[in-house]
């Protein structure tokens, strides 16, 4: 689902997703560890690939800097003086 949301570029369908996830995830492994850790290991066998623990870090990861440059807290780095002097330069020759 977060795959296809990111392909057709539908960004609210993505952020709902991740939460889902990260939400799903935290209520299974706080509510019974032993048979969740259990169920990923089964999983982990059928599918080498598969892990729970690093797609739910990856997605808390992207959910903290979602919420960041939402809030205000995350911005965008200042351009360097010679960034700020090129921009300036293409919009002069334009």
């Amino acid at each position: 689902m977060h795959n296809e949301a990111v392909a057709k570029g539908d960004r609210r369908l993505d952020l709902e997703t991740l939460r889902k996830y990260v939400d799903v995830y935290d209520i299974a492994v706080n509510a019974n560890p032993k048979d969740t850790r259990a169920a990923f290991a089964k999983a982990k066998k059928i599918n080498p690939d598969v892990d729970f623990d690093a797609v739910a870090k990856s997605f808390r990861e992207k959910l903290s800097q979602y919420d960041a440059i939402q809030d205000g807290s995350l911005v965008a780095p200042e351009p360097s003086e010679s960034e700020a002097a090129d921009t300036v330069k293409e919009r002069n020759s334009t």
